[in-house]
């Protein structure tokens, strides 16, 4: 046999000792483990985050409020616990406040890192699932080998550990996954984004209407399109399905949003139960800028006041408000043991259909409380049925965004939903509407389009109305209002 040229085989050496060198590139520094692969974690040069501890004085918090009152737009906070500041923000009042937080051992000072376009905050704890078939007792024991302070969370032996504040998350985490009895270990992550990089689309409430009685449901483009503006009859065929059902209120749907303010005239006959997951409360208490779960839930299910007045698309249906996440006037927040506890309530409380009109950063054990959801909640008869999960695709333009996305895989029954308008058209930056500030996302596994322009529904503080709703998060309550109508004239169907 023939030996290759000198030169040929100096490459090839090169080419093996290029692919052995990437073979043993080393993980990055921060990162946890999702999918069976390491997810890194960029340090982030735009926030940092503080953390109160255990026994900090209340007044500590008075005062970081108050100087957020005065001007710190930037320094947010989510439960009671967890501030998040814009380095830029920090001014000399405030950074001698944090320093003295910290010479105190008042506060504890975290890492802010980057993930797939979220800023997120590793908090000092881990989330453990263990695997099936463990032994629930030697599964603590290991835990407490860590840390004493041990609290389960809905699902099958998953655990929040909350560890002590000099230890490493990221390394017990890692720790932990490597146990051959665990299945998945993550940090709780807390992710939080700008206000100003969420869809404006709270709208204004009372534009519509005389400002005494709610709107018409004439204003109502999305169940009858007359074309004025736009395509007469691009809308969801709702008033002949009306024939059939409004719904039954044998048929519940979750709004796992930000609250629903059930007080609202159109709304409170609709209420099934409602649960603060951030504050693990049955007492909801909404602030000012927790208004989006209001609109969304009554896209689904409000109840028209007075003859012709603004109604959902089912009517008749039930409604669960889950508060899974926090709102203020600059920042989101979302964390992963909360939404883990907002999606366990949701099947205590049975429901047919849960909503996402948010999204939030997806980790192992997220997945898999969303996935057995799908396969083992909603209990028709003694048989599970699976809950309808319906999810907005997101309103960048871009991939649909988590959860939605896993409408991509052929295992999951998850609904993804796009926006589109009064033309028929997918919402995009240059579609007729005129609304140049957002787009639809869209991609693999977006399911249906669904009208996110313009809508009319409610809104909280009394008897307040939106005529200006719009974005991915109006076009998936419209589905999840369709799928309620179909499972009132046959609940036994399976998700």
């Amino acid at each position: 046999m023939t030996r290759p040229p000198t030169f040929i085989r100096a490459a090839l050496a090169l080419l093996v000792l290029c692919g052995a060198l990437a073979a043993q590139q080393p993980a990055p520094i921060f990162f946890f483990h999702h999918k069976g692969a390491l997810v890194p974690l960029v340090p982030s040069q735009k926030y940092l985050a503080r953390q109160l501890r255990g026994e900090a004085h209340p007044a500590k918090y008075s005062n970081l409020r108050k100087l957020a009152s005065e001007g710190l737009s930037s320094l947010n906070q989510t439960g009671d616990r967890l501030f998040v500041v814009a380095r830029e923000a920090v001014s000399p009042a405030l950074k001698q406040e944090l320093d003295l937080g910290l010479s105190t051992s008042e506060l504890l000072d975290l890492g802010v890192f980057e993930l797939d376009g979220e800023s997120v905050v590793v908090q000092p704890q881990v989330i453990v699932q263990f695997k099936q078939g463990t032994n629930p007792n030697a599964n603590r024991a290991l835990l407490k080998k860590f840390s004493s302070r041990i609290a389960p969370l809905p699902g099958h032996e998953v655990y929040l550990l909350s560890l002590q504040t000099r230890v490493s998350t990221l390394k017990v985490a890692d720790i932990l996954h490597n146990n051959r009895t665990v299945r998945y270990s993550e940090p709780n992550l807390a992710t939080f984004r700008e206000r100003s990089r969420v869809l404006a689309a709270d709208g204004v409430p009372d534009t519509c209407g005389n400002g005494v009685l709610p709107p018409a449901v004439s204003l109502q483009w999305t169940y009858q399109n007359p074309g004025t503006p736009g395509k007469p009859g691009a809308d969801i065929r709702l008033i002949p399905a009306w024939a059939q059902t409004t719904g039954s209120p044998d048929i519940c749907v979750a709004v796992m949003d930000d609250g629903v303010d059930f007080s609202h005239p159109a709304l409170v006959g609709r209420k099934a139960g409602q649960w603060d997951a951030v504050n693990d409360s049955g007492a909801v208490s909404l602030e000012l800028t927790d208004a989006h779960g209001t609109r969304v839930a009554g896209i689904i299910a409000a109840e028209a006041t007075v003859a012709g007045g603004v109604s959902g698309v089912a009517p008749k249906v039930k409604l669960v408000g889950i508060r899974m996440g926090s709102r203020n006037v600059f920042l989101n927040f979302t964390e992963t043991a909360t939404t883990l506890k907002a999606i366990g309530k949701a099947r205590d409380f049975n429901v047919d259909i849960m909503n996402f009109s948010v999204d939030f950063v997806s980790t192992d054990t997220v997945d898999q409380a969303l996935s057995d959801a799908m396969t083992e909640g909603r209990v028709v008869d003694g048989v599970a049925k699976g809950i309808v999960i319906v999810a907005a695709a997101g309103n960048d333009g871009g991939d649909l965004v988590y959860p939605a996305s896993l409408a991509a895989s052929p295992s999951s029954s998850l609904i993804a939903v796009a926006a589109s308008n009064q033309w028929d058209q997918l919402k995009s930056f240059h579609s007729k509407d005129g609304e140049t500030d957002w787009a639809s996302n869209n991609g693999p596994g977006a399911t249906v389009a669904a009208p996110g322009i313009m809508i009319v529904t409610t809104a909280p503080g009394g008897a307040a109305y939106d005529c200006r709703f719009r974005g991915t998060s109006g076009a998936a309550p419209h589905v999840s209002g369709v799928a309620a109508l179909i499972l009132s004239i046959d609940r036994t169907l399976s998700a």
